[in-house]
């Protein structure tokens, strides 16, 4: 058997741990929303109504101390966290707002 035995094996661990990686990058992208949520509640507050999603983005990025240049995935899901916590947040006013009763 000698070498190829040793470099198959070698191989197939690597496969294991790039996968085991990629399992653990993805789920760390699936936390981001709640993460930028909770963010933008609680450190931006009241003044994340007033932002512009670009702005929210920008203020997320400096808190976190992150650079501009951010890996093109890890970018989009921060921006369309910041849209949803929008789209909640004015969800959560017009429920308030809306008349009771219809």
């Amino acid at each position: 058997e000698g070498k190829g035995g040793v470099e198959e094996r070698t191989e197939e661990e690597e496969e294991k741990r790039r996968r085991r990686d990629k399992e653990e990058h993805y789920g760390r992208l699936l936390k981001l929303p709640q993460l930028v949520s909770t963010v933008l509640a609680n450190y931006v507050g009241e003044a994340s109504g007033e932002l512009s999603d670009k702005q929210a983005f920008r203020e997320l990025l400096r808190l976190m101390g992150l650079a501009d240049a951010l890996e093109p995935r890890l970018m989009r899901t921060i921006v369309e966290a910041v849209k949803q916590h929008r789209l909640r947040r004015e969800y959560k006013e017009a429920a308030f707002e809306a008349p009771s009763g219809q």
